[in-house]
């Protein structure tokens, strides 16, 4: 590979200047428009002072100039940092500081949830768009460098500081040829992008088909959000591929997603069993990925034959290497539990401006034939099965997966612990009957105090997000019971001081009370029977 990604969309503009490369609604953008589009913008950037191995914000709709403006941050020499404007004040200036953000681009109806928060430069797409019109749609001269930063993810970190992933153009082009050669992508291919940006496998929707010749469905803002919306999108467009997390398959499948002839891909979390063998009956291909925010999107995967007992997460995708070892590194034996660690072309440069978390994620890999090469430890306990195939089994640590997005249950317990009348609390994964993880917190209030439930809604000072999903139109309204049960995320005791009873949890000190997670979804009935009162609904349950 001796391009960037930029590069090779602009080579298939120049090869397919008159097809469409993104669609939504009624508008389609070609590629030579895009092109011109994403270089009218580059052009905007450099005078505002935008440059190699720059750092931009992006806080934007999802409409098609979204994309335009993602590839003329590239087309400028710049990496972009995703800014999903439903995140928290204090987290958005954080990923903004911590990634050196030398400017946002933004837009009027958008740029004030920046306020307080980040007093760098903005262009302001709508405002701008005069001054844009008028710059020249000519590339902006630049080197040809894959090893140039392409874009910043932040993941959930374990002490409330999330971590800026940092990933190449090397890496996210590995990605999309390996899936190109493992999906025969072609210019007859239809994606459907409906991921928020802030999520890294938004990447391969957005990407893949422009690097091959195919087409963009890109979900607009109120779209992404409803399941039903996305089946009439598969519909309107005939989309071809779709990419979800397995509870985002769910809602599919409950929004009436019935017989299509796409290729799903499912990845973000561990892929149930029952559900893969229920997709596989209605689709024409079903392809379990696995990989971390820290090795390019996906790292490995499977295609699911059809009704099995266990789902692997497959073989490593072309140009990495995955080594299942012990605590001492070196490589178990043949269906021996070990930790997974993941080397080659898609591995990222590391963490941003952390460089002893880096130091530890980041390890020489012993085994590699080329000097300097690293391997990324995942915290993911695997084991090669029977066949070679790779089994996932759960965490070493106490990370957790909902809806795809990464949790760190210190990250939100530190959250709970911050308020003046919490003497202790936990937070922990529940699974509904469904497979479907939620957050409940439990408390132990200073001498009875009152944990008010207004704080506990808000998330307290420097809430922590959780992914959310809003309700469907055929859900709306429907009450959602859940009840706590189950044990703690170490499979026993809670916690050091607390200890778990019939409903409830009790502590030194005092009561302790649940903050569960979106109990207002319970109703009355549910807490009854529990035999507490919980809290009202709050952060740390995906809200409806």
């Amino acid at each position: 590979m001796s391009r960037s990604v930029h590069h090779v969309v602009e080579a298939q503009a120049a090869a397919t200047p008159k097809s469409v490369a993104v669609v939504q609604g009624g508008e389609r953008v070609r590629y030579a428009e895009l092109d011109a589009l994403a270089n009218r913008y580059a052009q905007h950037l450099r005078a505002a002072g935008v440059g190699p191995e720059s750092v931009v914000g992006v806080l934007l709709s999802r409409e098609p100039s979204l994309v335009a403006w993602l590839l003329a941050v590239w087309k400028a020499g710049a990496a972009y940092v995703p800014l999903d404007p439903e995140l928290p004040a204090e987290r958005l200036g954080y990923m903004l500081s911590t990634a050196g953000a030398e400017l946002v681009v933004s837009e009027s109806k958008l740029v004030g949830r920046l306020d307080g928060i980040y007093s760098g430069r903005h262009v302001l797409a709508d405002r701008d768009e005069r001054e844009i019109e008028s710059r020249s749609a000519e590339p902006v001269p630049g080197r040809d460098d894959q090893h140039q930063l392409a874009y910043i993810i932040f993941t959930s970190g374990s002490t409330g500081r999330p971590k800026g992933v940092q990933i190449s153009h090397r890496a996210l082009l590995n990605l999309l040829f390996s899936m190109r050669r493992l999906l025969d992508a072609g210019t007859d291919d239809v994606w459907l992008a409906a991921t928020s940006l802030s999520f890294d496998i938004s990447g391969l929707e957005l990407y893949l088909p422009l690097v091959t010749g195919g087409r963009v469905v890109l979900a607009d803002d109120d779209e992404v959000g409803d399941s039903t919306e996305l089946l009439s999108l598969l519909d309107r467009f005939p989309v071809t591929h779709v990419q979800a997390t397995p509870s985002g398959w769910k809602l599919l499948l409950d929004a009436g997603f019935a017989d299509r002839p796409v290729v799903a891909l499912v990845g973000g979390e561990a892929l149930p069993p029952a559900l893969a063998g229920d997709l596989c009956g209605r689709v024409k291909r079903l392809v379990n990925v696995y990989g971390p925010t820290e090795t390019a999107i996906w790292s490995t995967s499977w295609d699911v034959p059809g009704d099995v007992e266990v789902v692997p997460i497959g073989r490593p995708i072309a140009n990495t290497r995955t080594y299942v070892l012990d605590r001492d590194l070196q490589p178990v034996a043949l269906g021996v539990v070990g930790e997974l660690y993941i080397a080659g072309d898609g591995v990222a440069r590391g963490y941003v401006n952390r460089p002893e978390l880096t130091a530890e994620k980041f390890l020489p890999e012993p085994f590699g034939k080329t000097a300097g090469t690293r391997m990324y430890r995942t915290g993911d306990l695997v084991r090669y099965g029977p066949d070679g195939n790779l089994e996932f089994l759960g965490r070493a640590d106490h990370q957790v997966k909902i809806r795809g997005h990464r949790i760190e249950l210190p990250e939100i317990e530190e959250r709970l612990l911050a308020h003046p009348n919490v003497r202790n609390g936990v937070v922990v994964a529940r699974e509904d009957a469904g497979g479907e993880k939620w957050l409940a917190g439990y408390v132990v209030p200073v001498d009875g105090r009152e944990v008010a439930g207004g704080w506990v809604r808000g998330g307290g000072p420097g809430r922590v997000p959780v992914p959310h999903r809003r309700r469907t139109r055929r859900e709306a309204g429907r009450p959602v019971g859940r009840r706590p049960a189950g044990r703690g995320r170490s499979g026993g005791a809670v916690r050091p001081g607390l200890r778990a009873g019939p409903g409830r949890a009790a502590g030194r000190g005092g009561r302790c009370v649940p903050a569960v997670a979106g109990a207002a979804r319970h109703g009355r009935r549910d807490a009854r029977r529990g035999g507490w009162q919980p809290l009202p609904q709050h952060q740390l349950l995906p809200n409806p």
